[in-house]
C-alpha cells in the first residue's frame, strides 16, 4: 500500500514537471474559434432547400455549416458565402430530413468550430406539428433515486418519450410515460448516480419530431450542499425596454451561481453581471428588452445544479403609455404642438394617425409629424394652412389603430379623442381700406375693414404728406361715429387744398392702435387719401346779348365744364318783367363762357334792360376743375341789340331835277360828306354821282344834289342806290343805314 502511494506521488511530480515544460514552451498563435449567436430563418420544412443567414464571430474564408441531430444524418451547407467575420450565408437541402430540433455548427478550415444546440428546427412538410416544451415540474431532483415529473407544452402525441441530456453524461430516458393531453405529459426519471448540474429536457414524438428545453432540469448531489432558496427580488418589476438591476435575497447562494426569469411560452432570460454578495444576497442584471409582459418565475441555480424558485416573483411590464397633456397652435395656425408627460420617440410618418377639427366640423388631416426641440412635444403640420383662424374652437384626436406613436422609453400612445387645443392664432390685424379728407381739408378719415378701438392719444403715430413734401402731423385722433373709421385732425389747417395729392402713414413702433376685437394695426406707408376739398366755385363776371338778342353769353372767372342740359337752371328778365327761360346751354368756344339761347327770340330789343339769374337748387353747373356754381340773381346783361337801321321810304326829284330827296322812316343824322356813298341812274344808264348830301328841313329826309345838273329831264326813269360799305349814314338815334340798290325815284321835273 505504501509503495502504491509513492508511485502515485512520483507520477504526480512527473505530471507537474511535464505541465511546466509544456507551459514554458513557445505556443504558436491560433485563430479564435467561431461562435454562433443567431440563424435566420431558424426553421424549414423537409421538402426542399432553405436559405439561411448565420451571425456570430470569427467566420473565415472556406467555412462550412452543418445541421446535426442524434439519430439523424448530418446535413452540410451549400452555396456558402462568408459575407464578413460576423455574417455567413448558405443553403441546406432539407429534403426528407427528420423533423425536430437540430444542432447548428459552423466550422472554419482550421478545424475550429462553434455550435448552437437545437438552433434549427426541421418541420414535416405534410405531417403533424413538432412538439414544444414550456415547463417541467418539478425542475430539480436528487441523484439518489427516481423523480416523477410533469412536462407541459404543445403537440404531445401517443408514443412520446422524454429524455434528460447533458454534455459528457449518458442521457436519462423517461419511464412510465403518460400523454395526459396534447399539452401535458407525465413520466419518471431514474436519477441514481446522475451527474449534478443542469440537464436539457427533450420530448420526442413517435414521428421523431422533438423539442428541447435547454438546462430545464437540475440534478443535485445526494448529501451535498443544501439547495438555495429565494425569498425576494428587489425591484420585483421591470420594464421590457432595457436592462434592470436586481438584488435577490434568500439562502445558500454560492459562488458561480446564476439567476433566471422564466414563464410558460417565453424564452428564459438569463442573468448577467452576477455577484454573490453573501450566502443570502445576490445581485445581477436582466435584459428585458422585448420580453413578454406578465409574471415570471425567479430561478436561482448554484454551480452544483441545485436551485430555488420564487414563483411569479417578478413582473415584466411595458412602459407606461405617454399621456396627453395639452395642445396649442402656433401663431399662424399651421402647426399643432401636443405636449405629453414624457419624452417621445420620433413620430415621423405618423401624421395620418392624427386629425383635428375646427368648430366641430369634419376631421382634417396633417401633412407631417415631427419631434419638437422639446422631446416631450410633437409638432403636427396642418395639411390645409388657413383652416384655423383666431377664435376658432380646435380639437385634436389620435387613433392607435392607425398609428404607432411611442414615447422614447417605448410606451405606446393610446387613442384620444377631441382633446382641446389652445388657439394661439392672434386676432387678425385691422386692414387699411381707404382714406379721405373732409371738405375743408382739416380732417382725414381713415376707413378700416373692422370696428376700431378708441385711438385717442395715438395721433403722433400717424402722419400725412401733401404733394410728396415732408411728413405733417395731426393734433388729434378720434373714433368716428362709424366705428370702422378714425378721424385724424390736421395740426395745420389749410395745408390741404383742392387738387393736392395727399397720402397718410402709420408707424406701429410709435403707436398701439387696435381694432375693437384686439387686432393690432401694423404700419402702413403712403396710403392714398381722396382729396374732398372742393375747387373754388366759378364766379359770375359779366353777361351780354348777341346783336339780335337771341343769345345771352355769361362770362365766368375760370373755364367751365360743359353745361349742356342745365338751361333749366337759368332765367332772364326784360325790363323787370317775369322770368323767361332758355332753350339751350352750350359751352362757348371760349371755355370761360356759357351761351344761353332764349326760348322766345325777339323778346330782347335795343334799349331793353336785361338781367340773368341761376338757381343751384335746380342746376349743377360746375367749372372745369369741379367748382360748383352758386346761385346768383338778376345779374345785369349788356344789351348788345343795336338801334334799328333807318328804312328807305321813298325818293323824289325837285322840279329842275338837280336834287333827289330821300325820305326815311325816322329822323336822320347829318349826312354831310356822305354824298359819294349814294349814286343814281337815269333810264337805266350808268351810275351818276352827287356833289353833296344834306339834312332836309324835315329831319326824316336827306337832300342829295346831283353832280351834273340837267341829267334828269321830264319823263326820265330815275333810280337811286346807297353803298353802306362806302358810307356811314345813320339815323339820329344811331341806326346805321343798310345799303340799298336802284330804289325808284319819283321824277318831279315838269
Amino acid at each position: 500500500m505504501g509503495l502504491n502511494k509513492e508511485i502515485i506521488n512520483v507520477d504526480r511530480v512527473l505530471l507537474v514537471l511535464l505541465f511546466l515544460a509544456i507551459a514554458a514552451a513557445p505556443v504558436a498563435a491560433v485563430d479564435q474559434a467561431p461562435t454562433i449567436t443567431s440563424i435566420t430563418s431558424d426553421t424549414g420544412a423537409n421538402n426542399g432547400m432553405v436559405s439561411v443567414t448565420i451571425r456570430g464571430t470569427d467566420f473565415r474564408a472556406g467555412a462550412r455549416a452543418y445541421l446535426s441531430k442524434t439519430g439523424g444524418v448530418n446535413i452540410g451547407s451549400q452555396n456558402e458565402a462568408v459575407v464578413s467575420p460576423t455574417e455567413f450565408t448558405c443553403t441546406f437541402n432539407l429534403m426528407g430530413a427528420v423533423p425536430g430540433s437540430w444542432n447548428l455548427k459552423i466550422r472554419n478550415i482550421d478545424g475550429t468550430y462553434g455550435m448552437m444546440t437545437a438552433g434549427f428546427t426541421i418541420t414535416d412538410a405534410g405531417g403533424d406539428p413538432i412538439p414544444t416544451i414550456t415547463s417541467i415540474t418539478p425542475d430539480t431532483g436528487v441523484n439518489n433515486g427516481v423523480v416523477s415529473v410533469t412536462i407541459r407544452g404543445t403537440d404531445f402525441r401517443a408514443g412520446a418519450r422524454a429524455y434528460l441530456s447533458k454534455t459528457g453524461s449518458t442521457p436519462v430516458g423517461s419511464r412510465s410515460e403518460i400523454v395526459v393531453s396534447s399539452t401535458e405529459f407525465t413520466c419518471t426519471f431514474n436519477l441514481a448516480s446522475a451527474a449534478p448540474g443542469f440537464w436539457n429536457v427533450k420530448i420526442r414524438n413517435s414521428d421523431e419530431t422533438y423539442d428541447v428545453l435547454s438546462d430545464g432540469f437540475s440534478v443535485t448531489e445526494s448529501g451535498g450542499d443544501p439547495a438555495p432558496a429565494v425569498t425576494s427580488i428587489t425591484p420585483d418589476t421591470g420594464i421590457n425596454n432595457g436592462v434592470v438591476s436586481v438584488t435577490i435575497r434568500g439562502t445558500d447562494f454560492r459562488a458561480g451561481a446564476r439567476a433566471y426569469l422564466s414563464r410558460t411560452g417565453s424564452t428564459t432570460v438569463g442573468s448577467r453581471s452576477e455577484a454573490v454578495v453573501s450566502p443570502t444576497e445576490f445581485t445581477c442584471t436582466f435584459n428585458l428588452a422585448g420580453v413578454t409582459t406578465g409574471s415570471w418565475h425567479v430561478s436561482f441555480r448554484n454551480l452544483d445544479g441545485t436551485k430555488g424558485v420564487l414563483r411569479d416573483g417578478f413582473t415584466v411590464t411595458s412602459p407606461e403609455p405617454p399621456i396627453f397633456g395639452s395642445a396649442a397652435t402656433n401663431a399662424d395656425g399651421t402647426v399643432l404642438t401636443i405636449t405629453f408627460d414624457k419624452a417621445m420617440a420620433d413620430p415621423t410618418g405618423e401624421d395620418a394617425a392624427f386629425s383635428y377639427e375646427v368648430n366641430g366640423g369634419g376631421a382634417l388631416g396633417f401633412s407631417a409629424a415631427a419631434l419638437n426641440a422639446d422631446p416631450t412635444k410633437i409638432d403636427l403640420t396642418t395639411a390645409a394652412p388657413g383652416t384655423i383662424v383666431n377664435g376658432d374652437t380646435v380639437t385634436v384626436s389620435y387613433d392607435d389603430g392607425t398609428g404607432d406613436v411611442e414615447s422614447a422609453d417605448g410606451g405606446v400612445l393610446t387613442s384620444f379623442r377631441a382633446e382641446s387645443v389652445i388657439n394661439n392664432v392672434p386676432v387678425a390685424s385691422p386692414e387699411f381700406v381707404s382714406a379721405e379728407t373732409n371738405a375743408d381739408g382739416s380732417v382725414i378719415t381713415i376707413t378700416f375693414d373692422k370696428a376700431m378701438a378708441d385711438p385717442t392719444g395715438e395721433d403722433a403715430a400717424f402722419s400725412y404728406e401733401v404733394n410728396g413734401r415732408g411728413a405733417l402731423g395731426f393734433s388729434a385722433a378720434a373714433l368716428n361715429a362709424d366705428p370702422t373709421k378714425i378721424d385724424m385732425t390736421t395740426a395745420a389747417p389749410g395745408t390741404i387744398v383742392n387738387g393736392d395729392t395727399v397720402s397718410i402713414n402709420y408707424n406701429d413702433a410709435a403707436g398701439t392702435v387696435t381694432s375693437e376685437d384686439g387686432g393690432v394695426l401694423v404700419s402702413f406707408v403712403a396710403e392714398s387719401v381722396t382729396n374732398n376739398v372742393p375747387a373754388d366755385p366759378p364766379v359770375f363776371g359779366s353777361a351780354a346779348t348777341n346783336a339780335d338778342g337771341t343769345v345771352i353769353t355769361i362770362t365766368f372767372d375760370k373755364a367751365m365744364a360743359d353745361p349742356t342740359g342745365e338751361e333749366g337752371a337759368f332765367s332772364y328778365q326784360v325790363n323787370g318783367g317775369g322770368a323767361l327761360g332758355f332753350s339751350g346751354a352750350p359751352l362757348n368756344a371760349d371755355p370761360t363762357k356759357i351761351d344761353l339761347f332764349n326760348t322766345a327770340p325777339g323778346t330782347i330789343v335795343h334799349g331793353d334792360t336785361v338781367t340773368v339769374s341761376y338757381s343751384d337748387a335746380t342746376g349743377s353747373v360746375t367749372s372745369a376743375d369741379g367748382g360748383v356754381l352758386a346761385s346768383f340773381i338778376a345779374e345785369p346783361v349788356t344789351n348788345n341789340v343795336p338801334v334799328p337801321p333807318p328804312e328807305f321810304v321813298s325818293a323824289a326829284t325837285n322840279a329842275d331835277g338837280t336834287v333827289i330827296t330821300i325820305t326815311f322812316d325816322k329822323e336822320m343824322a347829318d349826312p354831310a360828306g356822305e354824298d359819294r356813298a349814294f349814286s343814281y341812274k337815269v333810264n337805266f344808264g350808268s351810275d351818276l354821282w352827287f356833289s353833296s348830301a344834306a339834312l332836309n328841313a324835315n329831319p326824316t329826309k336827306i337832300d342829295l344834289t346831283t353832280e351834273n345838273p340837267g341829267t334828269i329831264a321830264h319823263g326820265d326813269t330815275v333810280r337811286v342806290s346807297y353803298n353802306d360799305v362806302a358810307g356811314d349814314v345813320q339815323s339820329a338815334d344811331g341806326g346805321v343805314l343798310d345799303g340799298f340798290l336802284n330804289k325808284g325815284v319819283t321824277n318831279s321835273v315838269p
